[in-house]
Order: C-alpha cells, then structure tokens, then sequence
C-alpha cells in the first residue's frame, strides 16, 4: 500500500473529523438560509439562534483543529512541554464554546418550537426551556 494513505497518530484523524464537520455545518447551514429565502417564509429568532450556534460550532472545529496541531492525539513523551501547554488552553477554549454552541442549538429548538406550534402549554415550555438555558 502506498505512503499516502499512512495515517501517523491520532491528531490525523481528529483532523479529518474536524474538518468534515466545518464542511457539512457549513453545507447545511446555508441549506437551512436558502429555503428559508425562497421556500417557507421570514427569517425569525429561531434563525438567529441558529446562525449563532453555527458559528460557534464552525469555531468550535477550528479550535479543535487548532490543539491537533499542537499535539493533540500524539503520544505524550513526543511533545514538548510548550505545544502541550498551548494544546491545553485551546482544549479548553473549545470546551467553553462547545457550552455555547450546545446553548445555542438548544435554544435555536425551542424557538422553531414556538414559531411552528399554536398550543399555550407548549409555548409556556419553551419560554422555560429558554429561560433554564439561558441561566
């Protein structure tokens, strides 16, 4: 088998993932702006939230791309003390904007939730789930 498809280390295929996941947010994302020009109505908060968790995930991946160049995924005695130092902070950098990003998506939900259902007890749930992540 050629050298090509020799993949060293684990940060290889933490990269590959990463960058699928930019590529396929990216894919749907626009996906999700383009029907919503041209197929089925207004842009609304749902939307906003949406756009906010997906920039926030696209951050999240290039943070993650970010600690694959410093070392993450590669045997520990390989990596000096510096690059694991920087993988650390970026570890967790990306930590905290997963919160974020999951916050988002969660209340990205609730508000296609409201904008697509005329039921009182439904609506008064999603204003708590909406108050419970914000919190």
């Amino acid at each position: 088998m050629p050298d090509i498809f020799y993949l060293p280390g684990g940060s290889t295929y933490i990269a590959i993932t990463a960058l699928i996941a930019i590529l396929w947010t990216t894919l749907v994302f626009l996906v999700r702006v383009f029907l919503r020009q041209r197929v089925n109505g207004p842009f609304g908060w749902d939307d906003a939230a949406c756009g906010a968790a997906t920039f926030l995930g696209l951050v999240h991946s290039a943070l993650v791309l970010g600690a694959a160049h410093y070392s993450l995924g590669w045997p520990l005695e390989t990596v000096t003390a510096q690059d694991f130092n920087k993988c650390l902070i970026l570890m967790y950098a990306y930590s905290l904007i997963y919160i974020l990003a999951l916050a988002f998506t969660m209340i990205s939900v609730a508000l296609l939730m409201q904008r697509i259902t005329m039921d009182k007890k439904v609506i008064r749930c999603t204003h708590g789930l909406i108050a419970a992540t914000v919190l």
